[in-house]
């Protein structure tokens, strides 16, 4: 069999549009059965935009969004800024709070570790610093409870809301 693998999207956050035309995404509930296909054929994911253009970078809060908006690709807004990706982040702010980790390390974790799913992630960075603190995500353990709690589908873990 040649090499074969595929590369949508795959974030802790779903988009609400497209980030750019012709985007195919298996991120978020509307998307489970893509995500069943992926993981009943072990097809890889290489998953690109594994941290939404920076919106699960760390710098990005619900306070702060209109403030760095305009620092962010034009379509991060459109795509990402909508109240179920700002719960999903703010629940991503309190896991990597109480593990001592960043933001996107833990949203890389969710990305490499979800159930089912061989994924690749893939994400850019501007530093070595960055490249050398993402990498921890493949260090980091999270249980399938916490999959499900970041990504809205579980509530009361002792994690704040």
């Amino acid at each position: 069999m040649p090499f074969t693998i595929s590369s949508p999207n795959f974030s802790l956050v779903e988009p609400f549009e497209e980030p750019w035309a012709g985007c195919t995404t298996v991120s978020g509930a509307q998307n489970a059965d893509k995500r069943a296909w992926y993981t009943q054929h072990g097809m890889p994911i290489f998953s690109w935009s594994s941290l939404a253009q920076g919106f699960l970078s760390g710098r990005i809060t619900r306070d702060n969004w209109k403030s760095v908006r305009d620092s962010y690709p034009d379509r991060v807004g459109p795509a990402y800024a909508h109240e179920p990706n700002f719960r999903r982040l703010e629940r991503a702010q309190a896991l990597a709070s109480d593990r001592g980790l960043t933001v996107a390390q833990v949203a890389l974790a969710y990305v490499l570790q979800y159930p089912g799913l061989d994924v690749y992630a893939l994400v850019g960075t501007f530093t070595g610093e960055q490249f050398l603190e993402n990498g921890v995500a493949t260090d980091v353990s999270l249980t399938e409870e916490e999959i499900e709690w970041l990504d809205l589908r579980r509530d009361g873990l002792r994690f704040p809301e």
